[in-house]
């Protein structure tokens, strides 16, 4: 799962697609997802890199807290795209929920910017000076795509689309809010019906449902040994999207597994306490 970030600083949506390149009726939703699939070809490795090296810098305090601050963003992006499902033809609703979440998530980036001016030299020399040749190539190659998107569109439209960059991943608090550590595991989760979000983790996680019909889900965790530690949701829930948050203060740094029992079937998924 790519979970994408919001407060977008440039035009970049971290998603993963394996389609070829096809003209569709909006072209710039194709132009999305060719930029998409660079990203994540080129890019993303490469960040992935960097932002471990700056872990490594890192106060176990602010390790802590920023785990913290990426949970609580991924869980407002959540509600955000939910919002129009959920309060369907209610434009007051959406409006002011809306404000309420952006203004949540702007205090997030608020408090991920003041960490990173903490760390100012470190995140000049990972996201400027050790990538510089990197960025260069990466924001050609991008304007080619989208030079290849204008050549397209009608002659007679005064309109075309704009340069892109690399995502808000490129600046210093996105480069803490992103979570760099998901996997090709993780993607596969997801498309299961089910994920852990984020893995690994040093303050809590989330446990992503999909559920297609109501049914009761059983969720336990478990030790590395399979031995039972602790039943944490034993609930009949609605189909669609559920996001269970669990606290894991209390538990010391291990690799662990969740067992997600339901009627339709039985999933294990692992993580790693740091």
């Amino acid at each position: 799962m790519k979970s994408k970030l919001f407060l977008l600083v440039f035009v970049i949506c971290l998603t993963n697609t394996s389609k070829g390149f096809v003209l569709q009726n909006d072209p710039y939703e194709a132009l999305l997802e060719e930029i998409n699939r660079y990203t994540e070809k080129h890019i993303i490795p490469v960040m992935r890199t960097q932002r471990k090296k700056l872990d490594s810098y890192l106060s176990d305090i602010d390790l802590k807290t920023i785990s913290y601050l990426q949970t609580e963003h991924y869980k407002i992006s959540l509600e955000l795209k939910q919002l129009f499902i959920k309060y369907n033809g209610q434009s007051s609703k959406i409006m002011l929920h809306w404000e309420n979440l952006r203004e949540r998530q702007t205090e997030i980036w608020q408090q991920a910017l003041e960490i990173s001016h903490r760390y100012d030299k470190i995140l000049n020399l990972l996201l400027e000076k050790e990538v510089m040749e990197d960025r260069t190539l990466w924001r050609m190659e991008m304007n080619m795509i989208v030079d290849k998107y204008n050549a397209l569109l009608d002659s007679n439209k005064q309109i075309s689309y704009k340069k892109h960059d690399f995502g808000e991943f490129m600046t210093p608090a996105g480069f803490l809010l992103w979570n760099y550590q998901e996997t090709e595991d993780q993607e596969a989760e997801a498309e299961d019906g089910s994920s852990v979000y984020p893995n690994p983790t040093v303050f809590n996680n989330h446990i992503k449902l999909n559920i297609s019909q109501e049914e009761e889900i059983i969720i336990s965790l478990l030790d590395r040994q399979g031995k039972l530690l602790r039943i944490l949701l034993k609930q009949t829930l609605a189909p669609g999207q559920h996001l269970i948050e669990i606290p894991l203060n209390d538990l010391p740094d291990n690799l662990y597994f969740y067992k997600i029992s339901k009627a339709s079937g039985t999933e294990v998924k692992k993580f790693v306490k740091e």
